[in-house]
């Protein structure tokens, strides 16, 4: 079908990177923390592709034969946060940092908020994950209507509701107003630039639903999808038996995937950061992020430690045959 498919399982790092220090992510290893503390994974399809030829992953074997090519990636953009890890797959070196909020927003963001979502108003306003300023506000949210607005360490502005209180549609409009107008019309990770279809799902069965579909009916096409569930559910919320769960959930459902690529489609299998469930912050970490390569019937070969990113973006482009002054370098036929 001559499509190329990348799969980001957020937050999904490899172990700390080199540069580690200067983000308090000393010792983070999501996979391999994770795999310690739940006394192995187990996860036959990711083994079979060649993860545990990456790194040394309690449970995962590393393989004579692997089925995909491997290696890891270095992150070479300033930051930790979902923007500048896809950017940089994009092919983008960021050479800034995005700004962050440690003291909330300011009056005049929030007004503006307020001013064109029509909300009453708003709760929170802090620094906070998603789990503890639920518990801290949920029952105020409930009784006023109010949506809870917050951040993180990342260069984000988050919005909680309860979908009873704050139907989702509702929701989605509020997010909407709030890229386009109040927050710097990010209008997602990239602003819908060259984006022909675009899917939103709620969980990870149903990104991998869509994966499936897409890849079985479209030809000559480039699918890009984030599985975001390991990250929201699982490392922010400082969970890693629900993070080796989510894991095994998408390993059970991966061999669907393969099933329907041919000898001329390809796929990537990465992700953008590291979320360590082990540690003691719920913020992102400063990772490696593992790279497989799946050709059907194509030898497999150790790509190394890529230097950047954007040698995803570079195999992409030479693969469709498109000159570009991106970063990074391909690794198509390696």
């Amino acid at each position: 079908m001559n499509n190329f498919i990348i799969i980001v399982l957020d937050g999904v790092g490899i172990g700390e990177l080199p540069d580690a220090d200067k983000y308090n992510d000393v010792g983070s290893d999501t996979l391999g923390n994770l795999a310690k503390h739940v006394g192995g994974l187990n996860l036959p399809n990711l083994e079979k592709l060649g993860l545990g030829n990456i790194a040394d992953i309690k449970g995962i074997k590393p393989q004579a034969k692997p089925l995909a090519s491997f290696g890891k990636m270095i992150e070479i953009s300033s930051g930790k946060d979902s923007t500048s890890g896809h950017w940089e797959l994009g092919g983008l070196k960021l050479d800034f940092d995005f700004p962050t909020y440690p003291n909330g927003f300011s009056k005049e963001i929030i007004n503006l908020f307020i001013e064109k979502t029509g909300v009453k108003g708003i709760l929170g306003n802090k620094t906070a994950s998603g789990t503890s300023i639920i518990e801290e506000l949920g029952d105020e949210h409930v009784n006023t209507g109010y949506p809870i607005v917050y951040t993180s360490a990342d260069s984000v502005f988050q919005i909680a509701a309860h979908e009873e209180v704050i139907p989702i549609e509702r929701q989605y409009e509020i997010c909407r107003i709030a890229r386009e107008e109040a927050i710097g019309k990010i209008n997602d990770l990239f602003n819908y630039r060259g984006i022909q279809v675009k899917e939103k799902t709620k969980s990870n069965s149903e990104g991998i639903k869509k994966i499936i579909e897409y890849s079985q009916k479209e030809k000559g096409s480039f699918i890009f999808a984030n599985l975001v569930d390991f990250d929201v559910y699982y490392g922010h919320r400082l969970d890693p038996e629900g993070f080796a769960n989510c894991l095994v959930e998408f390993d059970n459902e991966l061999p669907k995937i393969l099933e329907t690529l041919d000898e001329s489609d390809a796929l990537i299998l990465t992700a953008d950061h590291g979320n360590d469930p082990t540690v003691t912050s719920t913020d992102h970490t400063r990772e490696y992020v593992p790279l497989l390569y799946y050709r059907k019937n194509k030898d497999a070969k150790n790509l190394g430690i890529r230097e950047t990113f954007s040698d995803v973006a570079q195999t992409v482009a030479h693969y469709f045959k498109i000159n570009n002054g991106l970063k990074g370098t391909s690794f198509l036929n390696d």
